[in-house]
Protein backbone atom coordinates (compact mmCIF):
# COMPACT_ATOMS: atom_id res chain seq x y z
CA UNK A 1 0.00 0.00 0.00
CA UNK A 2 1.21 3.83 -0.85
CA UNK A 3 1.52 5.77 2.28
CA UNK A 4 1.32 9.45 1.99
CA UNK A 5 1.83 11.87 4.31
CA UNK A 6 -1.10 13.54 3.33
CA UNK A 7 -3.47 10.45 4.89
CA UNK A 8 -1.19 11.12 7.89
CA UNK A 9 -1.46 14.86 8.01
CA UNK A 10 -4.87 15.17 9.02
CA UNK A 11 -4.14 12.65 11.65
CA UNK A 12 -1.32 14.25 13.39
CA UNK A 13 -1.18 17.37 11.94
CA UNK A 14 1.54 19.72 11.06
CA UNK A 15 4.19 19.36 13.94
CA UNK A 16 4.63 16.01 12.93
CA UNK A 17 7.36 17.65 10.21
CA UNK A 18 9.64 19.13 13.12
CA UNK A 19 9.20 15.56 15.06
CA UNK A 20 10.75 12.92 12.44
CA UNK A 21 13.89 11.87 12.35
CA UNK A 22 15.29 12.48 9.05
CA UNK A 23 18.20 9.82 7.94
CA UNK A 24 18.67 10.03 4.10
CA UNK A 25 20.99 7.21 2.96
CA UNK A 26 22.64 8.50 -0.79
CA UNK A 27 25.89 7.36 -0.62
CA UNK A 28 26.58 9.37 -4.04
CA UNK A 29 25.65 12.73 -5.22
CA UNK A 30 25.48 14.72 -1.86
CA UNK A 31 23.09 17.23 -1.03
CA UNK A 32 21.59 19.31 1.88
CA UNK A 33 18.38 18.13 2.78
CA UNK A 34 16.68 21.58 3.20
CA UNK A 35 12.82 21.92 3.31
CA UNK A 36 11.60 24.38 0.87
CA UNK A 37 7.87 25.03 1.55
CA UNK A 38 8.86 27.82 -0.47
CA UNK A 39 11.51 28.87 -3.21
CA UNK A 40 14.11 30.57 -2.15
CA UNK A 41 14.43 34.45 -2.51
CA UNK A 42 16.57 34.66 -6.28
CA UNK A 43 14.80 30.85 -7.04
CA UNK A 44 11.41 30.34 -9.15
CA UNK A 45 9.91 27.35 -8.72
CA UNK A 46 8.04 25.01 -11.45
CA UNK A 47 5.38 22.37 -10.87
CA UNK A 48 5.36 18.93 -11.98
CA UNK A 49 2.47 19.60 -14.22
CA UNK A 50 4.46 21.62 -16.32
CA UNK A 51 3.66 21.00 -19.85
CA UNK A 52 7.74 20.93 -20.94
CA UNK A 53 8.29 18.11 -17.99
CA UNK A 54 7.88 14.87 -20.49
CA UNK A 55 7.44 11.61 -18.59
CA UNK A 56 8.59 8.11 -20.03
CA UNK A 57 7.50 4.53 -18.73
CA UNK A 58 4.84 4.02 -16.58
CA UNK A 59 4.11 6.98 -14.13
CA UNK A 60 0.96 7.71 -12.01
CA UNK A 61 -0.08 11.30 -10.53
CA UNK A 62 -0.71 11.71 -6.26
CA UNK A 63 -3.39 14.15 -5.72
CA UNK A 64 -3.53 16.01 -2.30
CA UNK A 65 -3.88 19.21 -1.28
CA UNK A 66 -2.21 19.76 1.66
CA UNK A 67 0.56 21.76 2.08
CA UNK A 68 3.29 18.64 2.14
CA UNK A 69 3.10 18.78 -1.60
CA UNK A 70 3.54 22.11 -4.23
CA UNK A 71 0.63 22.18 -5.72
CA UNK A 72 -1.80 19.72 -4.80
CA UNK A 73 0.53 16.40 -5.41
CA UNK A 74 3.68 14.88 -7.63
CA UNK A 75 4.39 12.20 -10.16
CA UNK A 76 6.09 9.37 -9.06
CA UNK A 77 7.23 5.77 -10.87
CA UNK A 78 7.84 2.53 -9.35
CA UNK A 79 9.58 1.40 -12.39
CA UNK A 80 13.13 0.88 -13.09
CA UNK A 81 13.84 2.96 -16.56
CA UNK A 82 11.41 5.45 -15.84
CA UNK A 83 12.37 8.65 -17.05
CA UNK A 84 11.55 11.99 -16.54
CA UNK A 85 13.20 14.54 -19.00
CA UNK A 86 13.16 18.68 -19.79
CA UNK A 87 15.34 21.39 -20.67
CA UNK A 88 16.01 24.41 -18.32
CA UNK A 89 17.74 28.02 -18.91
CA UNK A 90 19.63 29.07 -16.37
CA UNK A 91 22.78 28.76 -14.10
CA UNK A 92 21.19 26.79 -11.20
CA UNK A 93 18.41 24.00 -10.78
CA UNK A 94 17.18 22.18 -7.43
CA UNK A 95 14.59 19.03 -7.62
CA UNK A 96 12.29 19.54 -4.64
CA UNK A 97 10.69 16.35 -3.60
CA UNK A 98 10.52 13.91 -1.26
CA UNK A 99 12.43 11.33 1.16
CA UNK A 100 10.43 8.83 1.88
CA UNK A 101 11.08 4.70 2.94
CA UNK A 102 9.07 3.29 -0.18
CA UNK A 103 11.24 6.01 -2.34
CA UNK A 104 14.32 4.70 -4.67
CA UNK A 105 17.87 5.26 -3.82
CA UNK A 106 19.27 4.89 -6.99
CA UNK A 107 17.78 8.07 -9.06
CA UNK A 108 20.20 9.11 -12.32
CA UNK A 109 20.40 12.64 -12.64
CA UNK A 110 21.71 13.78 -16.22
CA UNK A 111 22.81 17.22 -16.97
CA UNK A 112 24.10 17.81 -20.64
CA UNK A 113 25.51 14.33 -20.78
CA UNK A 114 27.13 14.08 -17.13
CA UNK A 115 24.92 12.09 -14.85
CA UNK A 116 25.24 11.61 -11.10
CA UNK A 117 23.60 9.08 -8.75
CA UNK A 118 20.84 10.65 -5.95
CA UNK A 119 18.74 8.86 -3.44
CA UNK A 120 15.30 9.76 -2.44
CA UNK A 121 15.13 6.76 0.40
CA UNK A 122 14.63 7.44 4.09
CA UNK A 123 13.42 5.54 7.20
CA UNK A 124 11.06 8.81 7.73
CA UNK A 125 9.39 10.76 5.62
CA UNK A 126 10.72 14.46 4.74
CA UNK A 127 8.50 16.61 2.39
CA UNK A 128 9.37 19.34 -0.05
CA UNK A 129 12.87 19.01 0.51
CA UNK A 130 15.95 19.16 -1.91
CA UNK A 131 17.15 16.15 -3.11
CA UNK A 132 19.36 17.41 -5.36
CA UNK A 133 21.25 20.97 -6.33
CA UNK A 134 23.34 22.26 -9.49
CA UNK A 135 24.99 25.34 -9.49
CA UNK A 136 27.45 27.06 -11.44
CA UNK A 137 26.27 25.90 -15.27
CA UNK A 138 26.99 28.28 -17.66
CA UNK A 139 24.47 30.72 -19.03
CA UNK A 140 22.21 29.33 -21.35
CA UNK A 141 19.97 25.92 -21.97
CA UNK A 142 20.53 22.70 -20.07
CA UNK A 143 19.28 19.42 -21.01
CA UNK A 144 17.92 17.46 -17.64
CA UNK A 145 17.03 13.50 -17.62
CA UNK A 146 15.96 11.82 -14.11
CA UNK A 147 16.08 8.23 -14.22
CA UNK A 148 14.58 5.57 -12.00
CA UNK A 149 17.79 2.16 -11.37
CA UNK A 150 15.53 0.42 -8.78
CA UNK A 151 12.13 -1.62 -9.64
CA UNK A 152 8.87 -1.47 -6.80
CA UNK A 153 10.68 1.85 -5.09
CA UNK A 154 9.56 5.46 -6.27
CA UNK A 155 10.79 8.27 -7.91
CA UNK A 156 9.25 11.54 -7.49
CA UNK A 157 9.06 14.59 -9.45
CA UNK A 158 7.07 17.62 -7.56
CA UNK A 159 9.00 20.84 -7.53
CA UNK A 160 11.82 21.94 -9.89
CA UNK A 161 13.35 25.46 -8.37
CA UNK A 162 15.89 27.33 -11.26
CA UNK A 163 17.46 30.96 -10.74
CA UNK A 164 15.12 33.78 -11.21
CA UNK A 165 14.57 34.35 -14.62
CA UNK A 166 14.56 30.37 -15.72
CA UNK A 167 12.29 28.62 -17.18
CA UNK A 168 11.32 25.39 -18.46
CA UNK A 169 11.46 23.95 -21.71
CA UNK A 170 9.67 21.12 -23.66
CA UNK A 171 12.48 18.47 -25.09
CA UNK A 172 11.93 19.53 -28.29
CA UNK A 173 10.95 23.19 -28.26
CA UNK A 174 13.31 26.29 -28.84
CA UNK A 175 14.60 28.24 -26.50
CA UNK A 176 14.64 31.94 -27.72
CA UNK A 177 17.86 33.38 -26.52
CA UNK A 178 17.05 37.03 -27.36
CA UNK A 179 15.01 39.62 -29.07
CA UNK A 180 16.53 42.86 -29.90
CA UNK A 181 14.33 45.79 -31.51
CA UNK A 182 15.02 47.89 -34.53
CA UNK A 183 13.35 49.97 -37.10
CA UNK A 184 9.53 48.47 -37.49
CA UNK A 185 11.55 45.03 -37.02
CA UNK A 186 12.29 42.42 -34.18
CA UNK A 187 15.59 40.03 -34.70
CA UNK A 188 15.76 36.84 -32.59
CA UNK A 189 18.03 33.86 -32.08
CA UNK A 190 17.19 30.63 -30.29
CA UNK A 191 19.04 27.44 -29.74
CA UNK A 192 19.19 24.96 -32.21
CA UNK A 193 17.18 21.54 -31.54
CA UNK A 194 18.66 18.44 -32.36
CA UNK A 195 16.58 17.26 -35.74
CA UNK A 196 14.47 20.00 -36.38
CA UNK A 197 12.51 20.20 -39.49
CA UNK A 198 11.48 23.57 -38.97
CA UNK A 199 10.58 26.41 -36.92
CA UNK A 200 7.48 28.51 -36.34
CA UNK A 201 7.71 31.70 -35.19
CA UNK A 202 4.37 33.27 -32.94
CA UNK A 203 3.86 36.37 -32.72
CA UNK A 204 0.75 39.32 -30.95
CA UNK A 205 0.39 42.11 -29.63
CA UNK A 206 -0.80 40.19 -26.14
CA UNK A 207 0.98 37.90 -23.85
CA UNK A 208 0.03 34.20 -24.98
CA UNK A 209 -2.28 35.35 -27.69
CA UNK A 210 -0.26 35.08 -31.23
CA UNK A 211 -2.24 35.97 -33.70
CA UNK A 212 0.44 35.76 -36.56
CA UNK A 213 3.11 33.07 -37.35
CA UNK A 214 5.80 32.76 -39.68
CA UNK A 215 7.79 29.24 -40.51
CA UNK A 216 11.37 29.13 -41.59
CA UNK A 217 13.81 26.17 -42.33
CA UNK A 218 15.68 24.30 -39.90
CA UNK A 219 19.27 26.40 -40.33
CA UNK A 220 17.38 29.91 -39.54
CA UNK A 221 18.02 30.18 -35.91
CA UNK A 222 20.24 32.85 -35.59
CA UNK A 223 19.44 36.46 -36.46
CA UNK A 224 15.69 35.72 -37.55
CA UNK A 225 14.08 39.06 -38.33
CA UNK A 226 10.35 39.81 -37.96
CA UNK A 227 9.35 42.64 -40.67
CA UNK A 228 6.98 45.25 -41.15
CA UNK A 229 6.30 46.07 -37.41
CA UNK A 230 4.50 48.82 -36.10
CA UNK A 231 6.93 51.20 -33.94
CA UNK A 232 6.22 51.92 -30.47
CA UNK A 233 3.72 48.82 -30.19
CA UNK A 234 4.84 45.71 -27.91
CA UNK A 235 5.15 42.36 -29.51
CA UNK A 236 5.11 39.02 -28.10
CA UNK A 237 6.49 36.26 -29.26
CA UNK A 238 7.36 32.45 -29.10
CA UNK A 239 8.75 29.70 -31.14
CA UNK A 240 8.03 26.35 -31.69
CA UNK A 241 10.20 23.16 -33.69
CA UNK A 242 8.84 20.31 -35.79
CA UNK A 243 10.62 17.25 -35.46
CA UNK A 244 9.55 14.14 -37.23
CA UNK A 245 6.80 15.77 -38.31
CA UNK A 246 5.38 16.84 -34.58
CA UNK A 247 5.11 20.43 -33.38
CA UNK A 248 6.66 21.05 -30.15
CA UNK A 249 5.09 23.39 -27.47
CA UNK A 250 5.70 27.04 -27.21
CA UNK A 251 9.37 28.03 -25.92
CA UNK A 252 9.53 31.04 -23.52
CA UNK A 253 7.78 34.24 -24.57
CA UNK A 254 9.74 37.61 -25.10
CA UNK A 255 8.75 40.76 -26.16
CA UNK A 256 10.05 43.53 -27.90
CA UNK A 257 9.22 46.90 -28.72
CA UNK A 258 10.52 48.29 -32.36
CA UNK A 259 11.25 51.80 -32.97
CA UNK A 260 13.06 54.35 -35.00
CA UNK A 261 16.43 54.33 -35.24
CA UNK A 262 17.55 57.74 -33.54
CA UNK A 263 20.60 58.54 -35.43
CA UNK A 264 23.64 60.57 -35.03
CA UNK A 265 25.34 60.20 -38.48
CA UNK A 266 29.06 61.05 -38.61
CA UNK A 267 30.42 61.93 -42.01
CA UNK A 268 33.92 60.78 -41.76
CA UNK A 269 37.26 62.12 -43.74
CA UNK A 270 40.27 59.43 -43.07
CA UNK A 271 44.00 60.02 -44.75
CA UNK A 272 45.75 56.29 -44.40
CA UNK A 273 48.89 58.34 -43.99
CA UNK A 274 50.22 59.99 -41.28
CA UNK A 275 53.27 61.96 -43.40
CA UNK A 276 53.78 62.27 -47.22
CA UNK A 277 56.44 64.18 -49.13
CA UNK A 278 55.83 66.57 -51.08
CA UNK A 279 54.98 65.56 -54.92
CA UNK A 280 53.67 62.16 -53.48
CA UNK A 281 49.64 61.58 -53.97
CA UNK A 282 47.61 60.22 -51.49
CA UNK A 283 43.71 59.63 -51.13
CA UNK A 284 41.39 60.66 -48.19
CA UNK A 285 38.27 58.58 -48.15
CA UNK A 286 35.03 59.72 -47.33
CA UNK A 287 32.33 57.72 -45.34
CA UNK A 288 29.21 57.65 -43.37
CA UNK A 289 28.59 56.05 -39.82
CA UNK A 290 25.96 55.53 -38.19
CA UNK A 291 23.23 55.49 -40.32
CA UNK A 292 20.48 53.11 -41.30
CA UNK A 293 18.51 52.69 -45.03
CA UNK A 294 20.17 55.86 -46.13
CA UNK A 295 20.47 56.29 -50.09
CA UNK A 296 21.66 59.92 -50.64
CA UNK A 297 24.14 62.43 -49.83
CA UNK A 298 24.82 66.16 -50.08
CA UNK A 299 27.84 67.45 -48.54
CA UNK A 300 30.98 70.04 -48.60
CA UNK A 301 34.75 68.70 -48.68
CA UNK A 302 37.75 71.33 -47.62
CA UNK A 303 41.15 71.04 -48.60
CA UNK A 304 44.26 73.22 -47.64
CA UNK A 305 44.71 74.84 -51.23
CA UNK A 306 48.54 75.67 -50.38
CA UNK A 307 49.74 72.10 -49.40
CA UNK A 308 47.59 69.83 -51.34
CA UNK A 309 46.54 69.97 -55.22
CA UNK A 310 43.15 67.84 -55.61
CA UNK A 311 43.59 65.72 -58.50
CA UNK A 312 39.67 64.19 -58.66
CA UNK A 313 38.04 61.33 -57.51
CA UNK A 314 37.12 57.46 -57.40
CA UNK A 315 33.85 56.36 -57.14
CA UNK A 316 32.78 53.74 -55.36
CA UNK A 317 30.87 51.06 -57.04
CA UNK A 318 26.62 51.48 -55.97
CA UNK A 319 27.21 55.39 -54.98
CA UNK A 320 27.36 57.43 -58.14
CA UNK A 321 28.38 61.06 -58.02
CA UNK A 322 25.44 63.55 -59.52
CA UNK A 323 27.47 66.71 -59.10
CA UNK A 324 30.84 68.15 -58.04
CA UNK A 325 31.57 71.47 -58.15
CA UNK A 326 34.91 73.10 -56.83
CA UNK A 327 35.76 76.65 -55.91
CA UNK A 328 38.61 78.73 -55.86
CA UNK A 329 38.85 78.11 -51.70
CA UNK A 330 39.30 74.86 -51.64
CA UNK A 331 36.01 73.91 -51.22
CA UNK A 332 34.09 70.68 -53.60
CA UNK A 333 30.51 69.79 -53.28
CA UNK A 334 29.14 66.32 -54.05
CA UNK A 335 25.94 65.16 -54.70
CA UNK A 336 26.11 61.38 -54.55
CA UNK A 337 23.01 58.62 -54.64
CA UNK A 338 23.07 54.94 -54.35
CA UNK A 339 21.99 52.41 -57.04
CA UNK A 340 19.88 50.38 -56.18
CA UNK A 341 18.33 48.78 -52.52
CA UNK A 342 21.35 47.07 -51.97
CA UNK A 343 23.22 50.02 -51.60
CA UNK A 344 20.96 51.89 -48.28
CA UNK A 345 23.84 52.25 -46.09
CA UNK A 346 23.37 50.77 -42.69
CA UNK A 347 26.53 50.80 -41.71
CA UNK A 348 29.72 52.10 -41.59
CA UNK A 349 30.28 52.43 -45.49
CA UNK A 350 32.85 54.46 -47.51
CA UNK A 351 31.10 56.51 -50.32
CA UNK A 352 33.88 57.80 -52.39
CA UNK A 353 37.54 58.62 -52.34
CA UNK A 354 39.62 61.40 -52.86
CA UNK A 355 42.89 61.91 -54.44
CA UNK A 356 45.50 64.54 -53.64
CA UNK A 357 48.89 65.35 -54.31
CA UNK A 358 50.94 67.03 -51.90
CA UNK A 359 52.87 70.71 -52.89
CA UNK A 360 54.41 72.21 -50.27
CA UNK A 361 55.94 71.52 -46.37
CA UNK A 362 53.59 71.41 -43.50
CA UNK A 363 50.48 69.59 -41.77
CA UNK A 364 47.09 70.28 -43.74
CA UNK A 365 43.32 68.94 -43.13
CA UNK A 366 41.13 67.40 -45.71
CA UNK A 367 37.62 68.68 -43.63
CA UNK A 368 34.10 67.31 -43.75
CA UNK A 369 32.37 71.27 -43.48
CA UNK A 370 28.75 70.09 -43.84
CA UNK A 371 26.54 67.77 -44.73
CA UNK A 372 22.69 66.19 -45.05
CA UNK A 373 21.71 63.05 -46.01
CA UNK A 374 18.23 61.19 -46.84
CA UNK A 375 16.23 58.02 -46.52
CA UNK A 376 13.28 57.33 -48.58
CA UNK A 377 10.84 59.42 -46.40
CA UNK A 378 13.20 62.20 -44.58
CA UNK A 379 16.36 64.32 -44.76
CA UNK A 380 19.00 64.61 -41.96
CA UNK A 381 21.52 67.65 -41.47
CA UNK A 382 24.78 66.49 -40.07
CA UNK A 383 25.72 68.51 -36.98
CA UNK A 384 29.39 70.33 -36.99
CA UNK A 385 30.66 68.18 -34.54
CA UNK A 386 29.62 65.35 -36.95
CA UNK A 387 31.78 66.44 -39.70
CA UNK A 388 35.48 65.64 -39.20
CA UNK A 389 38.54 66.30 -40.97
CA UNK A 390 41.99 64.05 -41.20
CA UNK A 391 45.01 65.98 -41.18
CA UNK A 392 48.02 64.77 -42.96
CA UNK A 393 51.83 65.90 -42.66
CA UNK A 394 53.92 66.54 -45.62
CA UNK A 395 57.83 66.78 -45.78
CA UNK A 396 60.34 68.15 -47.88
CA UNK A 397 61.28 65.28 -50.22
CA UNK A 398 65.71 64.73 -49.84
CA UNK A 399 66.86 66.21 -53.04
CA UNK A 400 69.23 68.87 -53.44
CA UNK A 401 67.97 72.59 -54.45
CA UNK A 402 68.03 72.93 -58.09
CA UNK A 403 71.44 74.82 -59.13
CA UNK A 404 73.17 72.40 -56.28
CA UNK A 405 74.32 75.67 -54.23
CA UNK A 406 72.63 74.30 -50.61
CA UNK A 407 70.42 77.01 -50.32
CA UNK A 408 67.60 77.78 -52.38
CA UNK A 409 67.18 80.98 -53.78
CA UNK A 410 65.91 83.69 -56.65
CA UNK A 411 68.16 81.46 -58.84
CA UNK A 412 66.51 78.22 -58.38
CA UNK A 413 63.20 79.32 -59.24
CA UNK A 414 64.37 81.22 -62.77
CA UNK A 415 66.38 77.58 -63.29
CA UNK A 416 62.65 76.00 -63.26
CA UNK A 417 61.08 78.69 -64.99
CA UNK A 418 62.75 78.00 -68.23
CA UNK A 419 62.86 74.45 -67.82
CA UNK A 420 58.72 74.63 -67.39
CA UNK A 421 56.66 71.92 -69.00
CA UNK A 422 59.46 69.93 -69.87
CA UNK A 423 60.31 66.08 -68.77
CA UNK A 424 63.07 65.82 -66.83
CA UNK A 425 64.85 63.88 -69.41
CA UNK A 426 65.04 67.13 -71.64
CA UNK A 427 66.49 69.14 -68.85
CA UNK A 428 70.23 69.01 -67.82
CA UNK A 429 70.10 66.61 -65.33
CA UNK A 430 74.04 67.01 -64.86
CA UNK A 431 73.90 70.63 -63.58
CA UNK A 432 70.14 71.23 -61.97
CA UNK A 433 67.92 69.03 -60.19
CA UNK A 434 64.87 70.32 -61.68
CA UNK A 435 62.21 68.16 -60.68
CA UNK A 436 62.14 69.27 -56.91
CA UNK A 437 58.47 67.01 -56.37
CA UNK A 438 59.77 63.94 -58.35
CA UNK A 439 56.84 63.70 -60.75
CA UNK A 440 59.14 63.46 -63.76
CA UNK A 441 58.16 66.97 -65.05
CA UNK A 442 58.40 70.51 -64.23
CA UNK A 443 55.77 72.09 -63.42
CA UNK A 444 54.02 74.18 -61.23
CA UNK A 445 54.35 71.87 -57.72
CA UNK A 446 57.73 72.26 -58.48
CA UNK A 447 57.58 76.10 -58.89
CA UNK A 448 55.56 76.25 -55.46
CA UNK A 449 57.80 74.24 -53.63
CA UNK A 450 60.30 76.31 -54.99
CA UNK A 451 58.78 79.57 -53.61
CA UNK A 452 57.91 78.05 -50.34
CA UNK A 453 61.76 76.96 -49.71
CA UNK A 454 62.66 80.59 -50.17
CA UNK A 455 60.57 81.85 -48.01
CA UNK A 456 61.76 79.40 -44.99
CA UNK A 457 65.36 80.42 -46.27
CA UNK A 458 66.90 82.89 -43.28
CA UNK A 459 69.44 83.28 -45.16
CA UNK A 460 68.33 84.59 -48.47
CA UNK A 461 68.30 87.95 -48.46
CA UNK A 462 64.42 89.62 -49.27
CA UNK A 463 63.99 92.26 -51.44
CA UNK A 464 62.14 94.37 -49.31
Amino acid sequence: MKLKFGKLFSVFGVILLSVFIFSPTSTYAAVTPIQLFQPEEGWTRFDDTNAAISYSGTWQVYKDNSSAFWKGGHHYSTSNGASSKFKFTGTKIRLVNNYAPGNSSRIQVTIDGVSEIISEYSSTYKYLTVVYEKTGLSPGTHTIELKNLVSGKELLVDAIDLDEGGYLIGINSPAILSASSGDSQITLSWDKVDNAESYTVYYGTESGKYTNFVTVTSDVYSNYTIPNLTNGVTYYIAATASVNGVESGYSNEVSATPSAVALNPVLAVIINEDTVTVGQEFDATISLKNVDKIYAEDFTINYDTTLFKYLGYEEITGYKVYNESADKSGNIRFIIASQGEEYGIHEDTTILKLKFRAISIGTGDVDALRGRIADTEREFDLDEENCLLDSVIVEAVTVDDVNRSGEYTLVDLAIDGYYFGKAVADTDTARHSADQVIDGYVNDEDLVYIVNQMLNNANYSRNL
